[in-house]
């Protein structure tokens, strides 16, 4: 991966400080993450082109296999099945009337599949049941409770001793943890202030660099055309990186208009750079950001859990895997569909597998 020009410039900066070793540290994590987010923008432009191509025909098939196939089940259904088979039966069809549901718009088909549901799912007697009724504890309460007339023991009068002790050891702890909370409270006041002010002076610092670019790029005040054209090309590119926030544009602006140079680069002051460097931990934090959302709708695309690993090159085997995978089973879904109306006792030997097999 090549550096930018701004990079290379600050890397020929011979007194390297602390502070510009951390922004030169920071100009190559954006520059890195930046290469990535493009990779991650090309590898989602070919996903999705072939996701429409190959994997939407592949789903509309899957689902209109799955309707013959739950209509077929429900005509089954009423061969003698044992008790479990029919419970698994029941399930079966349910399941693929979900998933069908989502993608039917004829209210008409709409409604029968639902009427399909409805019957199953009332056949069905292996869902949780809830109980309607609890213990009256009322009573327990009332026997539990003793005469007030009575007098009370040594023992009882230790136990209310010990339990007025317990009460004020407990309002003792509390009013420690309420000054506790009241105390970070302050400190994370404190914190958020500091923050703040760290904020606006970084914000300041953006603004000033957009400021002075502004008043070398403003179009209006060029006479020549084909400079106003320019100036106003990258006066457009300013106006995007400052609505942004993104000072490194802003400064690689400079260094192509030639604002800056090697000489203002080692010149920056120390409390300068601190303020660059806190507004390129924002921008780099949110490209990570932008990042991590379009790995993480990927993944959800291939059913990976968010703490799998996927990168861009990935993408195109998994895509083909997925097809393979998706046409192999259209090929069971369409080998059932055909044995099982022809030969009940195969589809209720296939019925009693796939019990077992989903209760393993």
């Amino acid at each position: 991966m090549s550096q930018s020009s701004l990079q290379v410039l600050a890397g020929a900066v011979q007194t390297c400080s602390p502070q510009q070793a951390t922004f030169n540290t920071l100009m190559q994590q954006i520059e890195q993450q930046r290469e990535l987010l493009r990779e991650w923008e090309a590898a989602t432009a070919l996903f999705h082109q072939r996701y429409m191509a190959e994997i939407v025909p592949l789903q509309q098939q899957d689902l209109a296999l799955k309707e013959q196939l739950l209509r077929l089940f429900d005509r089954l259904s009423d061969q003698k099945l044992a008790k479990a088979d029919q419970a698994h039966l029941d399930q079966l069809i349910c399941h693929y009337v979900d998933e069908v549901l989502a993608s039917v718009q004829n209210k008409a088909k709409s409604a029968e599949l639902q009427a399909i549901f409805n019957r199953h799912a009332e056949m069905d007697d292996t869902l949780p049941q809830h109980a309607s009724l609890q213990r009256d504890k009322t009573q327990q309460t009332d026997e539990w409770q003793s005469n007030s007339d009575t007098q009370a023991s040594p023992e009882e009068l230790l136990a209310q001793f010990q339990q007025a002790a317990d009460e004020q050891e407990a309002r003792h702890q509390a009013a420690e943890a309420a000054r506790a909370k009241g105390k970070a409270q302050r400190q994370d006041a404190a914190k958020a202030r500091k923050q703040q002010e760290a904020d606006k002076e970084a914000s300041q610092s953006v603004r000033a660099v957009y400021r002075k670019l502004a008043s070398s790029l403003h179009p209006d005040r060029e006479p020549d055309p084909l400079e106003r054209e320019r100036k106003t090309v990258l006066m457009q590119r300013a106006n995007q990186a400052y609505a942004a926030g993104q000072l490194l544009q802003l400064l690689e602006l400079q260094l192509e208009v030639e604002q800056i140079d090697a000489t203002h680069m080692a010149g920056l002051s120390t409390e300068r750079l601190k303020h660059y460097s806190q507004v390129l931990k924002e921008q780099l934090r949110e490209i990570k950001q932008e990042v991590a959302s379009i790995e993480n709708s990927l993944k959800a695309s291939f059913g990976l859990s968010p703490r799998d690993k996927l990168a861009p090159k990935k993408l195109r085997p998994m895509l083909a895997a997925e097809v393979a995978a998706r046409k192999h089973n259209l090929t069971v879904l369409g080998m059932q569909l055909k044995v099982f109306s022809q030969d009940t006792s195969a589809f209720k030997a296939w019925l009693k597998d796939s019990r077992q097999f989903n209760k393993e």
